[in-house]
């Protein structure tokens, strides 16, 4: 249940603050989740942006061997709780706006 919650807080402070920025796919299990960048930037550019916000991401490039057409970030939402999720989604909507 703790897990769910904090995934739906998760969803709920993308929707809210990064709609049109940022796509999470449907997945239920995991305690990290992958964010697909719409908004036409790279991967290593997010999660730099993000980095000199202070929220850390993973660049999708890490897990991709074949596929270069993705573009995204790898984010943990298990070890936060719901403030601090919703604090690091503000940051992030504040950093892929620039």
């Amino acid at each position: 249940m703790l897990y769910g919650a904090r995934l739906a807080a998760l969803r709920d402070s993308v929707t809210r603050y990064l709609k049109g920025a940022v796509d999470l796919p449907d997945i239920q299990a995991g305690l990290n989740s992958p964010a697909y960048l719409v908004n036409g930037m790279k991967s290593n550019a997010a999660a730099v942006r993000a980095a000199a916000c202070g929220v850390e991401v993973l660049s999708i490039d890490r897990f991709v061997l074949r596929r270069r057409d993705i573009q995204g970030v790898l984010v943990g939402f298990a070890a936060f709780t719901d403030a601090e999720i919703r604090k690091a989604v503000i940051a992030l909507a504040q950093a892929f706006e620039k």
